[in-house]
């Protein structure tokens, strides 16, 4: 016997993996229209919400009678249907399973595809045996997302400050609901000192205002609660507020040093003047404003390779990993003691992970899974360690790191890594009735560029700025529909070092010993030269900037720099 395979040059696309199996079933006889094509599905249908995967469905064939070679030819079109592999169960027998496309690529919508089965005994296929062609209709109907009506602030947690030299008291958030069900929103304020905009609409601006005039000094948190007016939200938004206030002038440097952290294990608290940081197994909180350390915690055991805080300043998570066990533990920043621990054999591999939040659920992405995962970098619930999702279309591993900003959106590219067609990829969390999806966008490969050192994305998440050694800094921006190279920075004149963006959208770079204040508008707002060159504060080390989120104050390898206001 032999068999023929061949794709057609059409629309349609072609596979001809059932004529293997059914071409055995020729015993040599004459009567070639004898055979007889059988398939046993005219129609399949496929349903899935947005963000879920449809599973495969299986096609049976069989020929019978067959005297003389076939030719069996397979054509689909693939408006909704991604791929079909053949299996071959018997001598004259096969299967098709038909993969639909991921819902995730899909528009809401019905998607309609053709599956054509042929039996020829010629090459051009004029000759067909009987019951040829058999037509399978494919519909694929792909649902809407509906995850449930909660109302969303575009952040969760606001510091605000009132030092010598400087103040931060308002901000504004916008409100929005997931569904947009709700018609407007009330709020309230838990504090004297703390003042709201009482209602509003969908979509419209929540003013917040401290007054700390009558308050003596230290840190205050109030807490500011958003309910939805006529509409079905089941859940109210909440947002953290902290104010920092003290007459005593700012510390110039750290009482104590950080140590020798790495550029992952640093991350600025969003409601307190607190900047965490990790070395070894030891986790300190230091102050902005003071220099002290007001906390430490030693964990048993493990190297702390990624801190990260949630939006509304709660809980950090600090990863955790080990030679054999790799878990995330839970610290309480109300109170700085551990509250939990998260664990289980999908944290093996991993050493960097990013919060964030989606539809009111707090989520933690991680850049590695077990080494049978496939799908993408695991999602995982913030609170339980369940998996809820991965990010599809992106593939993980040592050197994936990650970048947070509001909206669910994090930004992904391989530090320290050099060479042509690297790529950063924007990723937008979603979410449906029951489980996190998200959509990725990439940009184009760069040419061959020197280790990346540092990068950040803008908190409403619309860029991300770069930098590379030896070269000025790169932005990537999103346009709505892909995430293209835009005009850069103004050159730093040599690689910068880090690269940070303030919670009011201003961008601060360190190069070597200069430090540089980026207004919203690219030019430079401020700069600040410290020693020479070698024994710079801020060189050795990149990634170890951080500004404080009342945005006031920069640290930089234990010195401070007072930033100026917008």
């Amino acid at each position: 016997m032999e068999s023929t395979f061949r794709m057609a040059c059409s629309l349609r696309v072609s596979i001809l993996l059932l004529a293997a199996a059914f071409l055995q079933a020729c015993g040599g006889g004459s009567n070639a229209d004898e055979a007889t094509l059988t398939v046993t599905s005219s129609s399949l249908v496929f349903d899935a919400e947005q963000g879920d995967e449809a599973p495969s469905q299986v096609i049976q064939g069989s020929l019978t009678g067959a005297q003389s070679p076939l030719t069996v030819l397979i054509e689909y079109t693939n408006r909704g249907i991604s791929s079909s592999y053949f299996l071959s169960t018997g001598a004259t027998t096969g299967e098709l399973t038909v993969r639909p496309k991921p819902p995730t690529g899909l528009a809401p919508g019905v998607y309609t595809d053709t599956i054509t089965v042929r039996a020829c005994y010629d090459a051009a296929c004029s000759r067909q045996a009987a019951g040829s062609p058999r037509q399978v209709d494919v519909s694929y109907t792909v649902r809407p997302a509906a995850p449930a009506p909660v109302l969303e602030a575009s952040e969760r947690g606001i510091a605000f400050a009132a030092v010598p030299g400087g103040q931060r008291l308002s901000h504004s958030v916008t409100i929005t609901e997931s569904t947009g069900a709700s018609s407007g929103w009330s709020a309230g304020s838990d504090a004297a000192w703390l003042t709201v905009t009482p209602s509003g609409s969908i979509g419209g601006a929540l003013v917040l205002s401290a007054d700390p005039s009558t308050l003596a000094d230290g840190t205050y948190l109030a807490t500011v609660t958003v309910r939805s007016n006529g509409g079905n939200a089941v859940r109210d938004e909440t947002l953290r507020v902290g104010l920092y206030k003290s007459g005593v002038a700012p510390a110039a440097r750290l009482a104590e040093p950080l140590g020798t952290p790495g550029g992952t294990s640093l991350v600025s608290d969003p409601v307190r003047p607190l900047v965490y940081v990790a070395y070894g197994s030891t986790l300190a909180a230091q102050h902005f404003h003071t220099g002290a350390r007001v906390g430490t915690i030693t964990l048993p055991s493990g190297n702390l390779t990624s801190l990260v805080v949630s939006d509304d300043g709660r809980n950090l998570y600090s990863l955790n990993r080990g030679v054999s066990t790799t878990n995330i533990t839970i610290i309480d920043l109300d109170t700085f003691q551990v509250s939990g621990q998260l664990q289980g054999s999908q944290f093996q591999g991993v050493g960097h992970m990013a919060f964030s939040r989606v539809a009111g659920q707090p989520v933690l992405i991680l850049n590695e899974g077990p080494s049978s995962f496939t799908a993408g970098p695991p999602i995982i619930n913030a609170e339980s360690g369940a998996q809820i999702g991965a990010v599809n279309g992106l593939y993980g591993w040592d050197f994936t790191t990650f970048s947070s900003a509001h909206g669910g959106v994090v930004y992904s590219t391989e530090m320290g890594i050099t060479g042509g067609g690297l790529k950063t990829t924007r990723i937008q969390l979603r979410a449906n009735s029951h489980r996190v999806y998200t959509t990725i966008t990439q940009s184009p490969p760069r040419d061959a560029v020197s280790g990346l050192h540092d990068y950040a994305a803008h908190p409403d998440g619309s860029k991300v700025i770069l930098s590379y050694a030896y070269f000025s800094l790169r932005q990537a921006v999103f346009t709505g529909t892909s995430l293209d190279w835009w005009s850069t920075l103004p050159s730093t004149g040599e690689g910068a070092q880090d690269v940070e963006f303030l919670t009011d959208g201003r961008c601060v770079t360190v190069s070597d010993n200069t430090l540089r204040l980026y207004a919203l508008d690219n030019t430079v707002q401020f700069q600040w030269v410290g020693p020479t060159s070698g024994t710079s504060p801020f060189g050795g080390y990149s990634g170890t900037i951080r500004v404080s989120s009342d945005g006031l104050r920069l640290l930089g390898n234990g010195v401070f720099v007072d930033l100026p206001p917008r």
